[in-house]
């Protein structure tokens, strides 16, 4: 493949999955410095109102690059555990060491801190389930990584069967996820994978009918924003993580038409708003790093203490959390930096730069900006569609 065929790429896509992983920060920071909690915490609503789409965004994209007709091969699993489980058991180690060293500086015991997050590491959860088979620290967002490698290792199971029969599986699957978590939760959150497979297949089928919902988009985009709007109003509390969903049907569908919004919006930018949508480009490429880093702080940062001195700093105002958000944002792209320059690290969560790469900071500018060759990594990835026709069978690991 040419090299200019390998730097093409869908800018709408880049653009939704930066927007679902800035998104993804600022729901955290509101779960974190919420109005319920501190004067001048986010307003809950808004937290809601990120809940509607964020890892939706996420899982449909990675659909849309995912190919359901690929039968598992081993070659195919051991590029999606590089391109994943790598990813994770590096965050999680990170996690351990930095929650030994923040609880010593606080005077807490280290042994204590790194025995509970190894545990956490070990059973992969984004949250503690009334049904867990045990129950220990919760990992955080990075429960993402190993549901999305179950996600791709049951696709490429079911890849050769019929159509009708693959969707009827597909659905299958996501009940199988539903039900079964109403009685038992297992580890390393193989119900939350088996649960995205339902949005990953809606975004392989938008990948097959591009053209369909391009000619239809109008009314597309209208059903879809009614959609979000009654997960607006009637939602917002969903977790793909623990797969559930209070609102039913209204959650499901209204995660998917915010989707499909946020892609109509992604692709406006991209072709009226060409700077800010550069920059979201750039993040977007870069999500893998972004969002790893993002939950390795929010694990280990003792942040209660950084709220309690903004709030003496600057008073108790209704705004207080903004500046905060800015901080963390500030603090997540420094640290993106540092990962940069090591390295190892460098090749855990910045794949798609070439190894070898002289002058490390000169690379991490270029990293950022310019149209990269898709990554290597499975996780946060947005390539051409026209490479997929280029893909060996069995590859979808690869999307």
């Amino acid at each position: 493949m040419s090299n200019t065929a390998r730097k093409q790429r869908i800018p709408e896509l880049d653009i939704a999955r930066a927007l679902a992983v800035v998104s993804i920060i600022i729901y955290h920071t509101g779960i974190l410095f919420g109005e319920a909690s501190y004067d001048g915490g986010m307003p809950w609503d808004i937290v809601r109102f990120l809940d509607t789409f964020h890892l939706y965004v996420l899982f449909i994209v990675s659909g849309y690059l995912t190919n359901f007709d690929a039968p598992l091969t081993g070659r195919g699993v051991l590029k999606s555990a590089r391109g994943l489980l790598l990813p994770y058991l590096v965050s999680c180690l990170i996690i351990i060491g930095g929650g030994a060293i923040s609880a010593a500086l606080q005077m807490g015991d280290p042994l204590l801190a790194a025995g509970n997050w190894t545990q956490a590491a070990l059973w992969g959860a984004g949250s503690d389930h009334e049904f867990a088979l045990v129950h220990v620290l919760r990992i955080g967002g990075i429960w993402y990584l190993p549901a999305l490698f179950w996600a791709k290792l049951f696709i490429g199971l079911i890849a050769k069967l019929k159509p009708k029969a693959k969707t009827v599986m597909v659905v299958a699957l996501f009940a199988l996820s539903y039900i079964s978590g109403l009685f038992v939760w297992l580890p390393m959150s193989i119900q939350s994978g088996l649960g995205a497979i339902l949005y990953m297949y809606i975004g392989y089928q938008l990948h097959r009918h591009a053209d369909l919902v391009e000619r239809f988009r109008v009314p597309i985009v209208a059903v879809s924003a009614v959609l979000w709007g009654l997960a607006i109003a009637f939602g917002g509390k969903s977790s793909l993580s623990m797969c559930t969903y209070p609102a039913g049907i209204i959650d499901i569908a209204g995660g998917i038409g915010a989707t499909l919004c946020i892609l109509t919006i992604a692709k406006l930018m991209a072709r009226f708003l060409t700077g800010p949508a550069a920059a979201l480009e750039a993040v977007g490429r870069n999500t893998l790093a972004l969002f790893t880093i993002h939950i390795i702080e929010d694990n280990i940062t003792p942040w209660t203490i950084v709220i309690d001195i903004l709030q003496k700093t600057i008073g108790y105002k209704p705004e207080t959390w903004i500046p905060f958000l800015c901080v963390r944002l500030l603090v997540d792209a420094l640290l993106m930096g540092v990962f940069y320059l090591i390295p190892p690290l460098r090749m855990v969560f910045f794949p798609h730069v070439k190894r070898g790469a002289t002058r490390p900071i000169r690379g991490f500018w270029r990293a950022l900006g310019e149209q990269s060759a898709p990554a290597e990594s499975p996780a946060l990835e947005a390539a051409d569609p026209r490479e997929a026709a280029l893909r060996p069978r069995g590859s979808h690991f690869r999307s």
